[in-house]
């Protein structure tokens, strides 16, 4: 049988320190994924909401997500071990589009790469 809670804040055990429930439902990453970029590609260790990834070319990927956002706009966030992330193309409310290139802009693969997205799901 499911069970529901319904609060308006979050306290820790001792009454201190606490959140709203819009910062909790509208402030978590919907969806995050950290992959191997290089070599064979594949998500590597643990991911939410991604069910794969596309490598297109050097430097150019795209999470796909399991459940989609609302719209195509949330706010993604990239990272590499050793190279800049950024958009690679305008993206779409079931995709995270992933950029990696060196220090001078050149595409390329990169070992390990982060990325999440924020915002409401469908």
């Amino acid at each position: 049988m499911a069970s529901e809670l319904r609060v308006n804040t979050l306290k820790d055990a001792s009454g201190n320190n606490s959140v709203g429930m819009e910062y909790v439902a509208e402030g978590t990453a919907k969806a995050h994924v950290r992959f191997n970029g290089s070599g064979t590609v594949a998500i590597s260790g643990y991911s939410l909401n991604v069910s794969s990834i596309t490598d297109f070319a050097a430097g150019n990927y795209e999470a796909i997500l399991t459940n989609s956002l609302a719209a195509n706009e949330g706010m993604h966030l990239r990272s590499s071990n050793s190279y800049i992330c950024w958009d690679s193309s305008s993206g779409a409310a079931n995709k995270m589009p992933i950029a990696t290139a060196d220090a001078s802009g050149t595409l390329g693969d990169t070992g390990r790469c982060y990325c999440s997205v924020h915002g409401d799901l469908a």
